[in-house]
């Protein structure tokens, strides 16, 4: 209501001018409107400006950490991979250590075995001429009774250090299934198998 005695006046105002002010009135009202519309588009221009700056830069920063996180993943996974590779490297030398005492072992088992049977059948030869070799037999018996338990005495404790072997062989490589079964070793842990004592054992049997 307040706005439409001003157009009435207005418009009585434009009427009651000549045509020569009613055209400067209207050109002046045209560059006024203009220049606010001009104005306006300016400063929205500026504002999405700004908008698209603050946009790229959110853009640059976060292809920026992206980037590092690839990298730092990548190289996470290839500090991971070589630990991996290094305590294969680490168990497959044990492995074959444990192996070559083994074998050694074994050979030397079979090596005593074979001294104690050679002991056995000498020890029934001299039993079989008791009567004629009575006090030389005596004493051989005795000797190789000593010598029969001195070796029994090594057998019975390599198997017991074939018997560790074994185990800890089979202990070596159970934990390696388990490692690559549940995806790998944290941290770079490396499998170490401690050997056998054979001197401890030794000493305690002498015990």
């Amino acid at each position: 209501m307040d706005g439409k005695p001003v157009e009435h006046g207005m418009g009585e105002h434009i009427s009651s001018m000549s045509d020569g002010a009613k055209s400067d009135k209207v050109s002046a009202l045209v560059e006024e409107y203009t220049f606010l519309l001009t104005s306006q588009l300016e400063s929205q221009r500026i504002f999405f400006e700004k908008k698209l700056v603050d946009l790229e830069k959110q853009h640059r920063t976060d292809l920026r950490e992206v980037k590092q996180d690839v990298v730092t993943e990548r190289k996470e996974r290839e500090k991971l991979v070589r630990a991996m590779q290094e305590s294969k490297k680490n168990a497959d030398l044990q492995e074959q250590k444990l192996q070559a005492k083994l074998a050694k072992a074994m050979a030397q088992i079979q090596q005593l075995k074979k001294e104690i049977e050679f002991l056995q059948n000498i020890n029934d030869e001299l039993s079989s001429n008791q009567e004629k070799w009575k006090t030389q037999i005596k004493r051989a018996e005795t000797e190789k009774a000593v010598e029969v338990a001195r070796k029994q005495q090594q057998v019975e404790d390599l198997e017991g250090q074939v018997r560790d072997l074994m185990l800890h062989l089979e202990t070596t490589r159970t934990l390696e299934e388990q490692a690559s079964s549940s995806g790998g070793i944290e941290d770079g842990d490396v499998i170490t198998v401690t050997d056998p004592s054979p001197t401890k054992r030794k000493m305690r049997k002498k015990k």
